[in-house]
């Protein structure tokens, strides 16, 4: 990208800003930039162009050097805002998930994928390990900037990892361990945006592979695809059941799919995440697939002569657990799912369907992809009698 004058450079700044202040992320940003901008500073930034004309004082970012940009929407996961930026600056680098960051090191990287993994229930535990009385969290972020001014959390994570263990948040513990394959000190930072050594993954690691592509969409076109989908799903699908299927991707905060209640928000979760685009449908049109709403597809066609149909449709984007949940709540009966309910301390008034159910067991790690948990989780069931919903974890 070339470099930018003064006035284009503000502009970025201001769309920048813009996005992650409506986001409501400033307090993530703090987690994320307390290695760039002192803490003391840290405290007293109110939004997020504070932070940009900090980072600009200290040189970390420049009109010929935005790396610290584009990596920033990188480890928040707010690819949505690459094609936001675009609009104004075509020639603003892709950015794709999997990129490896060069600004933050792998300590900084964990934390965020340990704040995103974070469900409000765990922050709560959390705090009460922590503070007597408790302090009351805002949100997860909140917290982690509190235990790292504390000395709870930092670069030798042992103690912490324990107190994880000890709360059993499978999750979040496993974020928090997850290598991070490429740090500063292994690639340098001393390069400008025009020669960003950005590499995407290796073809067959990636979350959402690419077997099923249509060609890059219209603006148009995607609108019209998202809504035939949406409107589709809520005439003749199940919206606790599509949270169910979309809790595949952890980038979405469960308080966030919790809140929705209609198809069209929820897939533009997905699109705010940049998990689906003009050019990549996949997961809505696999999300359909799983959904057994394929009759939507002569709807599609009408709008899209150019759809090539779902009967060759693979599903890439979502794991055999999430597969297997699926099929856990097609053969989960009322009195089954109250059952379920009452021996796992669930609500039962609160839990509308089966769905319901299993996006309420994985949000409290009582069932997930962890095999210790999950087999446990089977025992129990079958240990009261539900064969066939056992049975039915196991499909895949």
């Amino acid at each position: 990208m070339e470099e930018l004058s003064d006035m284009r450079f503000n502009v970025l700044k201001m769309v920048f800003s813009k996005w992650y202040d409506e986001n409501r992320c400033l307090t993530m940003l703090k987690v994320l930039f307390r290695e760039h901008v002192g803490v003391g500073k840290l405290a007293n930034i109110r939004n997020t162009m504070d932070l940009l004309n900090d980072l600009v004082r200290s040189n970390r970012l420049s009109p010929r050097d935005l790396t610290i940009i584009c990596d920033t929407i990188t480890v928040t996961k707010h690819y949505a805002l690459q094609r936001k930026i675009q609009e104004t600056f075509p020639s603003f680098p892709d950015i794709r998930e999997g990129l490896i960051s060069t600004k933050f090191t792998s300590h900084r990287q964990k934390l965020m994928k340990f704040g995103m993994a974070l469900t409000p229930a765990d922050v709560r535990q959390i705090d009460g390990l922590y503070n007597t009385p408790c302090k009351e969290y805002e949100d997860a972020w909140t917290m982690i900037i509190d235990l790292e001014k504390n000395l709870k959390i930092k670069e030798d994570m042992t103690d912490f990892y324990q107190s994880l263990e000890a709360l059993n948040l499978r999750l979040a513990l496993n974020a928090l361990k997850e290598d991070i394959a490429n740090t500063p000190s292994a690639l340098g930072t001393n390069f400008t945006s025009p020669a960003l050594v950005y590499r995407t993954r290796p073809v067959g690691s990636p979350h959402i592979q690419e077997a099923y592509r249509m060609t890059e969409l219209s603006s148009l076109e995607f609108n019209q695809l998202l809504g035939n989908v949406s409107s589709w799903w809520e005439h003749y699908g199940n919206v606790n059941m599509l949270k169910v299927i979309l809790s595949e991707f952890k980038v979405i905060p469960v308080s966030l799919m919790e809140e929705q209640n209609q198809p069209r928000s929820l897939f533009q979760l997905l699109k705010g995440s940049g998990l689906i685009s003009q050019s990549n449908v996949d997961v809505i049109i696999e999300t359909v697939v799983l959904g057994g709403q394929s009759g939507v597809e002569p709807k599609i066609k009408e709008s899209i002569p150019t759809f090539p149909g779902l009967n060759q449709v693979e599903i890439n984007s979502f794991s055999k657990h999430r597969r297997n949940l699926l099929e856990f709540g097609k053969v989960i009966g009322t009195s089954n799912k109250e059952r379920i309910g009452y021996l796992f301390d669930l609500h039962v008034p609160e839990l509308k369907d089966q769905w319901c159910l299993i996006f309420q067991l994985e949000k409290r790690h009582i069932l997930t992809e962890d095999l210790h948990v999950k087999q446990a989780f089977v025992n129990k069931i079958m240990d009261n009698g539900m064969i066939a919903e056992a049975q039915a974890l196991n499909t895949y």
